[in-house]
């Protein structure tokens, strides 16, 4: 059993190409049977990499899309998965393929491989750059800035934190935190 990443992407680009893969996604959706038999069901990322004109034993896609909204006003298609170990990168690149006029921007979460990734490195729709986790209370928070998560954790932690170091100590030494970077990485 895999463990499990989920990857929202935002998608924007030339509105012909948005709202034809916004069509064909709504097709998937609406489908009796998948387009591709599998696990995962209509939309498994193979049924998409199928109606996209791809082949399924060529395109790894293991995972599905949990959902998807089409956003009129700022012209950006949401997708969100749930796949195996990774964001699926090689659906991403073809989907570009397909839609030479379309950008993807992404951040996956995998917490079991500590995996926090982004490509948005102007952080125009995924702005976070840190996840202080509590695992026994209200789960993950994200921040922006070391500001913003200095002064959230010095309050937490009831201790004024000044530096990154700080806290890094403070969560080292404490079982119920954990602390993660978002990298920013290059497409």
């Amino acid at each position: 059993m895999p463990n499990w990443c989920f990857t929202t992407y935002k998608i924007v680009g030339d509105i012909k190409e948005i709202h034809d893969l916004n069509n064909k996604l709504m097709k998937l959706d609406n489908m009796k049977e998948p387009l591709v038999p599998n696990g995962f069901g209509n939309l498994w990322l193979g049924c998409l990499v199928k109606i996209l004109g791809g082949d399924v034993e060529k395109v790894y896609c293991r995972g599905d899309i949990t959902e998807f909204s089409y956003n009129e006003e700022d012209d950006v298609l949401t997708i969100d998965t749930q796949t195996a170990w990774a964001e699926m990168e090689e659906v991403r690149h073809f989907i570009e393929k397909v839609y030479p006029g379309l950008k993807i921007y992404y951040y996956e979460e995998e917490p079991g491989m500590e995996i926090y990734q982004t490509n948005d490195k102007h952080g125009h729709f995924f702005p976070e750059r840190f996840i202080l986790d509590d695992f026994e209370g209200d789960g993950p928070e994200y921040y922006n800035d070391t500001d913003s998560l200095l002064k959230a954790a010095s309050e937490i932690f009831c201790k004024e934190l000044k530096t990154m170091a700080d806290l890094n100590e403070i969560v080292e030494n404490s079982d119920g935190y954990s602390l993660h970077d978002i990298q920013v990485v290059n497409d």
